[in-house]
């Protein structure tokens, strides 16, 4: 009885709209009742609003009755295909952040897929903790940063990791675009091999005004508290300023820090190999990973895209996505 009801309703504003149409045409003939009246004065005398009327205007002369009928959207649908579900099942299962996940299925679908909606799915599938969340407190610091690529470099070395084989990474970050410009493994940490990097990354993206680094002994001596001379030659060879950060203060290097962090999170506690090849091609795949496809959180674009002013194609992306992905999956297996 409803549906009959809604179906006379729509009809009777169909005839309406008809006959007011005819009205309006034959205002100009003068045996008509609204002859010399303008639209206006007609729609006013019906009570019907003028946008109203164009709008279904342009619907009729368009699709004729039809486009008259009202339509209702029907229900968007929530769900994910299958297989981008089996996609964030399968790619949690190595240990991968929700940012990565939403990343990586962006590039592979084509499609953009909300950092919410895969950490929705994943909480669905009860996947919502990785093993190595530690939530610490919020600390709120005074942030700066360089107005341009190569204005500063900031240098940093974590390690021994592996702590039978030592193994130690050396990492540079651009201060402006936080491109990772390297994240090399050693089995050292000396003054020698770090400027025989810096010397490679100098030749690649060229000089930077300044350096930012710690009290490390590779780059300050300890005793006369002196850039070690060394590295005080490179500096002058290329005309580069050394500034030191904070003795016993991190956070001055905060932009290397936090890359470090990730690098520890997203592949080297992920990876289970003592071969220093093996490990050195793991870090460059996540380098190329993390420079190439996920935006980062304070700038909102890759650092490929903030140091080179545009972003990688779409074929960089996806080859960078999977051979992340290879090396994750390869380099767990193996400990198998």
């Amino acid at each position: 009885m409803i549906q009959v009801e809604n179906n006379l309703q729509v009809k009777l504003h169909i005839r309406k709209f008809i006959v007011l149409d005819e009205l309006i045409e034959d205002r100009v003939d003068p045996e008509s009742s609204f002859y010399g009246n303008t639209v206006n004065e007609i729609l006013e005398f019906y009570g019907q609003a003028r946008s109203t009327y164009y709008y279904k205007k342009r619907k009729f002369r368009a699709s004729g009755i039809s486009g008259l009928i009202p339509t209702k959207p029907g229900p968007k649908s929530g769900r994910l295909p299958g297989q981008i579900l089996y996609r964030i099942e399968d790619l949690r299962d190595l240990e991968m952040t929700t940012k990565n996940i939403s990343s990586i299925i962006s590039v592979e679908s084509g499609r953009k897929l909300a950092e919410s909606t895969t950490y929705y799915q994943i909480r669905k599938m009860g996947k919502s903790r990785l093993k190595r969340n530690k939530k610490k407190p919020k600390q709120v610091y005074t942030r700066f940063e360089r107005s341009k690529p190569n204005e500063m470099w900031q240098l940093d070395n974590v390690g021994p990791f592996h702590k039978s084989s030592k193994f130690y990474a050396y990492n540079v970050i651009d201060d402006h675009s936080r491109l990772c410009l390297a994240s090399f493994v050693s089995d050292n940490q000396t003054t020698e091999s770090w400027i025989q990097l810096l010397e490679q990354l100098v030749i690649q993206y060229g000089p930077p005004e300044a350096i930012l680094h710690d009290h490390g002994s590779q780059f300050v001596s300890n005793t006369a508290k002196r850039l070690t001379s060394k590295f005080k030659e490179f500096l002058d060879k290329y005309g580069i300023r050394s500034v030191r950060a904070r003795v016993r203060h991190p956070q001055t290097c905060g932009k290397v820090e936090r890359m470090q962090q990730r690098l520890q999170n997203e592949c080297r506690d992920l990876v289970f190999t003592y071969n220093i090849s093996e490990l050195r091609d793991a870090f460059d795949s996540w380098m190329n990973f993390y420079n190439k496809v996920r935006p980062h959180s304070t700038t909102g674009m890759t650092p490929h895209e903030r140091y080179y002013g545009k972003e990688a194609d779409e074929a960089a992306k996806l080859t960078a996505c999977q051979l992340y992905e290879r090396s994750l999956r390869f380099l767990q297996e193996v400990d198998v």
